[in-house]
């Protein structure tokens, strides 16, 4: 009779614990071979896990790759169209091509997984352990596919002024800070010997009736 109770707790504890060995006293070699077993299958679980994780941060890394070459290739569109536009396009291009850019900041900004990115910036890397040894490791380390990264600049609209004056022997002339000066009408200009020397920053330029100087 005991033994027959004996054995109904043994089967209820398996039945409950999902284990034959339910502890050392019971079958210490049995217990401690299954347990290195256990553990070894919770290893490998463990590493799946990371695989995974891996994976899928290399997966949202290349689909922001793809996105911004795409957007690149927009920019590159762009910049082609401007060789050949009119004042109004040029505009109107200008404006596209910044919005564009723009949009491959937030692209390398979204394309992360658990906190890592992987091409928004240099500092990061993603490590992938796929066992319990340093030789079995993968490090990605992280690239900059951001604006900065690709050296794609915002484009600036600078509209070049002429300035048209007279300048007279006896009267000085003073040149404003402007991108580009013209020097559309000069009196007297007889009176320079045909010519007219100008100094800016210490450069001498001469320029001649209707001549021009980009400063």
């Amino acid at each position: 009779m005991q033994r027959t109770t004996d054995l109904i707790d043994r089967t209820n504890n398996r039945l409950a614990t999902g284990l034959r060995v339910a502890g050392p006293v019971d079958d210490p070699v049995a217990f401690f071979s299954s347990k290195a077993l256990r553990d070894r299958a919770f290893d490998f679980t463990e590493r799946k896990g990371g695989i995974d994780q891996g994976i899928s941060t290399v997966t949202a890394a290349l689909d922001g790759v793809e996105s911004i070459d795409s957007l690149v290739r927009q920019l590159k569109g762009i910049a082609t169209s401007l060789k050949s536009a009119t004042s109004t396009q040029f505009t109107d291009l200008v404006t596209q091509f910044n919005n564009v850019r723009s949009q491959i900041g937030d692209l390398a900004n979204d394309a992360q997984f658990q906190g890592i990115n992987l091409i928004d910036n240099t500092s990061e890397s993603l490590t992938i352990n796929f066992a319990n040894n340093t030789t079995s490791l993968l490090t990605i380390d992280a690239v900059n596919l951001r604006q900065s990264g690709l050296s794609v600049d915002a484009l600036i609209i600078r509209a070049d002024s002429q300035i048209s004056f007279t300048a007279t022997p006896t009267s000085g002339v003073s040149i404003g800070n402007s991108a580009q000066s013209a020097f559309t009408s000069i009196s007297n200009f007889s009176d320079f010997g045909g010519e007219l020397v100008v100094t800016y920053n210490g450069t001498g330029v001469t320029v001649t009736s209707g001549g021009g100087i980009t400063f």
